[in-house]
């Protein structure tokens, strides 16, 4: 990851820490960072009897989204899936500069959880591809608000 953002600003050579080379990569462009973690629980779960990686991991994150010094400056944003809510100790939450968004109460992000039905016709058309095959594959869901979400494909000829 440091040689991404090296290689992006490579005034950055110097420095060996993540998040003072994502401060510093703030600085040099003037931009800040949308962070966009997948499964952010992947840890919290695969890791369930190593409570050293869970610790660690969850200082990660407090560093990055509970530190006026660096998520202020540094994050524009945070996407961040999972199963889990975010992680608590006690009476204070591990990472809590969030609103939590389920896939059960998605609010107005409900057509971002995956594709529209209209941008998966679009791209039937464009792969040429046959539309009711690939609806007949479809695992999804749908929300009033939007429609059918197509969240994978679980098996066809075009995928």
């Amino acid at each position: 990851m440091i040689e991404d953002m090296i290689g992006a600003a490579p005034e950055l050579a110097d420095t060996h820490d993540v998040s003072d080379c994502l401060m510093q990569l703030v600085e040099v462009t003037g931009r800040k960072i949308v962070f966009v973690i997948d499964e952010w629980d992947a840890v919290i779960r695969e890791a369930a009897n190593d409570a050293a990686a869970q610790t660690s991991y969850l200082n990660l994150l407090r560093s990055w989204f509970k530190n006026i010094n660096f998520t202020a400056k540094v994050a524009a944003a945070a996407y961040m899936t999972g199963i889990l809510p975010i992680r608590k100790y006690s009476s204070q939450s591990a990472i809590s500069d969030f609103r939590e968004y389920p896939v059960l109460h998605p609010d107005g992000f409900a057509e971002f959880t995956g594709f529209t039905e209209h941008e998966v016709k679009r791209l039937c058309e464009e792969y040429q591809a046959d539309f009711s095959e690939i609806k007949s594959w479809y695992d999804g869901y749908g929300f009033p608000e939007s429609g059918p979400i197509y969240t994978r494909i679980q098996s066809c000829r075009h995928c």
